[in-house]
């Protein structure tokens, strides 16, 4: 692989932001501004308290600026998942729980900036071995689903460039015979076309017609098994405005039969719209490279034909 110079953005990060009410089992864990580029990927762990398999990164350069596995499981009691990530064992894993509901539905996020090289594909191995607090399932975690979520230096992308990463643990149709929403506030946004990855375990297609909104607009949906058996990540594409913006799922009124699922990663990038003030500054320039261009040209020249 060729090498390839990148230039390494000035930001400000922000993590770990209070989130509204309505945000109970969410954390805003990274926020940055810069020359940036997003990726995230997933796929379906099984159900099974043993997961394993590979994710596929294409667009990340070998060092990254920031980097997160995830791990979801059920019924576990949050008891701890160990394993491996690119053969490098995983440790110090934060926990998220349902605050709304605890107990349940759980999300870990391992930050694996280190372990990641560059494009390619990346081993993981979990096991998840505590105590299952549902008696009818296996002792220990059931796995529905891993992701990995990756933002890079892009030389190519506007100085500013938005990327804000939120995780957690929502429990969507909890009630199981009514309609439920669950709503996310992403946080001090810029203005500008946006794409917008949503990443839940445990929905099925035997409930259908959920619904992804932002700011009110339906973007997404249904969320039914994108990745396999019991998980679904969704890419999606909308408009942020300057300030909050609020990115919602949404289960079907028509289906009594609600279905009960795990929201554990929202994740932006915004791509800012120029202000008037760039845009001018842009045009003066081109302006002055045309009068420039201009002058160069000698007096009285002109083509001559035979």
């Amino acid at each position: 692989m060729s090498d390839r110079l990148f230039v390494v953005a000035i930001a400000c990060v922000l993590e770990f932001a209070s989130l509204s009410a309505a945000d109970a089992g969410f954390v805003q864990s990274f926020q940055m501004t810069g020359q940036l580029g997003l990726e995230v990927t997933g796929a379906a762990g099984g159900n099974l308290s043993m997961a394993s398999g590979s994710l596929t990164l294409s667009n990340t350069p070998a060092v990254p600026v920031r980097a997160f596995f995830y791990a979801t499981d059920w019924q576990s009691g949050g008891a701890p998942i160990t394993g491996t990530f690119n053969g490098v064992p995983l440790m110090g894993a934060v926990v998220q729980t349902d605050t709304t509901l605890p107990g349940i539905s759980y999300t870990h996020r391992w930050d694996v900036t280190s372990f990641i090289t560059g494009p390619g594909n990346y081993n993981y191995s979990l096991s998840g071995l505590g105590p299952g607090v549902n008696p009818s399932l296996p002792a220990g975690s059931t796995i529905p689903g891993v992701a990995l979520a990756v933002v890079y230096n892009d030389p190519a992308a506007s100085a500013n460039t938005l990327v804000t990463i939120m995780d957690g643990s929502l429990q969507l149709g909890e009630g199981l015979t009514t309609t439920d929403s669950e709503s996310l506030t992403f946080m001090n946004q810029v203005a500008g076309p946006t794409t917008i990855y949503s990443f839940t375990v445990f929905d099925d297609s035997a409930e259908s017609g959920e619904v992804v909104s932002y700011n009110g607009s339906a973007i997404g949906g249904p969320i039914d098994n994108a990745l396999g058996f019991n998980a679904t990540l969704l890419t999606m594409s909308s408009t942020s405005v300057a300030g909050s913006n609020v990115l919602t799922l949404s289960t079907d009124p028509a289906d009594p039969n609600v279905d009960h699922m795990h929201w554990a990663l929202a994740a932006s990038i915004v791509t800012p719209i120029p202000e008037p003030a760039s845009l001018v500054l842009a045009g003066l320039g081109l302006i002055g490279t045309g009068v420039w261009r201009s002058r160069r040209r000698p007096h009285g020249s002109r083509s001559m034909t035979a």
